[in-house]
């Protein structure tokens, strides 16, 4: 694990001294400020609430978001435990933005994965899954909060790519699995 962290540690090297040193400008802010707090949860809760309703196959869907979201956040919990990975604000010492950070859980101080990217990703796979005439719109919003979370100082960018490639998996590993 130590050579894992490593790697990852110098690869994200370049990115977090760059975003450090950047003045973002103010609308930026602002939207990523947005996108990191859509990623919180509430927005999708909203949104899935909105298209179940709309979604004839309503208890499946139900079924494959709380699965995806079960199984995104266990994994989540699992990794960050044993990678422990300092977020890029906790090593060099320029707060992310205002945004406070939240150290309810022990496992929240730590970076790898990005846990707001791998719930985004796993739940705009399974909504995609059941409205793909609006997949762009589900990515997007999960991208938007992966470079949030970046841009914004609580993680690396691998984290985020990490993130959003577990999510990913887990979320079209339970449409296919309960779909099929």
């Amino acid at each position: 694990m130590p050579q894992v962290l490593a790697l990852l540690h110098g690869s994200d090297g370049w990115v977090d001294s760059r975003l450090c040193d950047w003045r973002m400008p103010a609308r930026l802010v602002r939207w990523m400020r947005v996108a990191s707090y859509i990623g919180d949860g509430w927005l999708w809760i909203i949104s899935a609430a909105t298209t179940i309703w709309f979604t004839i196959e309503r208890r499946l869907l139900l079924i494959e978001l709380l699965l995806a979201v079960a199984i995104a956040n266990s994994a989540i919990v699992a990794l960050k435990r044993k990678f422990r990975r300092t977020r890029p604000s906790s090593e060099r010492p320029n707060p992310p933005l205002g945004l406070p950070h939240s150290k309810a859980f022990d496992f929240d101080e730590f970076s790898f994965p990005s846990g707001h990217t791998v719930n985004a990703f796993a739940l705009a796979v399974v909504l995609a899954a059941y409205f793909p005439l609006l997949a762009v719109l589900w990515f997007l919003i999960a991208a938007n909060i992966g470079m949030a979370r970046i841009l914004l100082r609580f993680h690396h960018p691998t984290d985020v790519l990490a993130g959003a490639l577990i999510g990913t998996l887990i979320g079209s590993g339970v449409h296919f699995f309960l779909a099929a």
